[in-house]
């Protein structure tokens, strides 16, 4: 019985941690490696481009997949090869 309250408690500690931690997980997707040799001021400039079009288009439902997968095309578009 202890066992099974303990393992409770540590799945409800990591799922009210994986909520807090969502925007640095977000942070993560939208920050894809780029191959070598890439300007990485003009990535700079490009990915704050994409990011806020995908803001505007998808709104409050940005840390959702279909946003990043939109994000990364959106980078791609720009001829952009996206590493990770």
């Amino acid at each position: 019985m202890r066992k099974v309250f303990g393992l409770l408690i540590l799945t409800m500690t990591q799922a009210c941690t994986n909520v807090s931690l969502n925007s640095s997980a977000l942070t993560r997707d939208f920050s894809p490696l780029i191959a070598p040799g890439a300007n990485k001021t003009n990535f700079e400039q490009d990915k704050g481009t994409c990011l806020k079009e995908v803001q505007e288009a998808v709104g409050q439902k940005i840390n959702e997949n279909f946003a990043i997968i939109k994000f990364r095309n959106c980078l791609i578009q720009k001829g952009y090869v996206l590493l990770s």
